[in-house]
């Protein structure tokens, strides 16, 4: 039955979004974003936190075409657990798309072969999930790896929805991936739970392995103090690995009040300085490489 907890909002019209500062490159990319559709063709999961966001992927494409994005990373959201039609259907409708699907025990890789043929290039881990349901961190490695060598066969990465204290415990695993680990906004490596000395600590182990990032999310680490180390964490990477980056607007911010992708995009352009060359490469040179374009 789907949760009451979280009412979803309707997002900020595409017509009153903040301008980006400056001419997006040819093939800029939303590195992390969610599609959703009507509850009748696709029922939310079982343990769905929130509501169904009233957000089309038409909406999607009127905000797009405001700010000048070109290319899209649809990712599952945890709403629809395991079942990745809406995804599916709308990667099929999507030519400049590719998708990070969530699987389940038993998905075949002829499958998930198929899936690749429609745009498919990732597999999502819900660690806040398995957190919740008592895994330990060598239980959670074990999936983790598993996934990623599932992944390896198919030339895909995997993406981790991750709380940030189980992110750091993850770095000594960093040297042995067999494939690309990508961390949704930023691991959450910023929020207060985690000890300044620890982030430090993994911010050194990423270069050991094949580690990305995505500068999505940063609102999700609340005010005040969690803003402020949002903002030091997404400057600290962009200094150390501006190579392993992804961009992500993290539209229709479920679970939030609607924020405003044109300020997001923005905000990526303050963290890099205006530089036009940082920014190409974080929103389309990282993102064609990772996923395929």
């Amino acid at each position: 039955m789907q949760s009451e907890y979280f009412p979803s909002q309707m997002p900020i019209p595409a017509d009153a979004l903040e301008r980006p500062a400056w001419t997006l490159p040819v093939g800029a990319c939303d590195a992390h974003m969610h599609v959703f559709g009507p509850p009748a063709r696709y029922p939310a999961d079982a343990a769905a936190r929130y509501t169904c966001p009233p957000a089309s992927l038409a909406d999607y494409r009127r905000v797009v075409a405001v700010l000048g994005l070109q290319r899209a990373v649809f990712v599952q959201p945890s709403f629809y657990g395991t079942d990745n039609l809406c995804l599916l259907d709308a990667l099929a409708q999507t030519p400049n798309a590719r998708g990070v699907v969530m699987i389940g025990a038993g998905v075949s890789l002829a499958q998930l072969s198929e899936w690749h043929a429609v745009g498919v290039r990732g597999l999502r881990v819900d660690l806040f999930r398995l957190a919740a349901i008592g895994r330990t961190l060598e239980e959670i490695k074990v999936e983790v790896l598993a996934k990623c060598e599932l992944a390896a066969r198919l030339g895909w990465s995997v993406d981790l929805y991750v709380p940030g204290g189980i992110a750091c415990g993850l770095a000594d695993s960093f040297g042995a991936l067999p494939c690309p680990l990508s961390f949704a906004h930023m691991g959450y490596l910023g929020v207060d739970q985690v000890p300044d000395a620890q982030c430090a600590a993994f911010l050194d182990a990423v270069e050991s392995g094949p580690v990305w990032f995505k500068l999505s999310g940063l609102y999700r680490y609340g005010p005040g103090r969690g803003q402020a180390r949002a903002e030091y964490l997404a400057k600290q990477l962009i200094a150390r690995v501006p190579q392993r980056l992804l961009w992500g607007s993290d539209w229709p911010h479920v679970m939030d009040k609607p924020q405003d992708p044109g300020a997001i995009l923005n905000a990526l352009y303050q963290h890099c300085g205006g530089d036009a060359r940082l920014l190409a490469r974080i929103l389309v040179d990282n993102p064609a490489m990772l996923y395929g374009w």
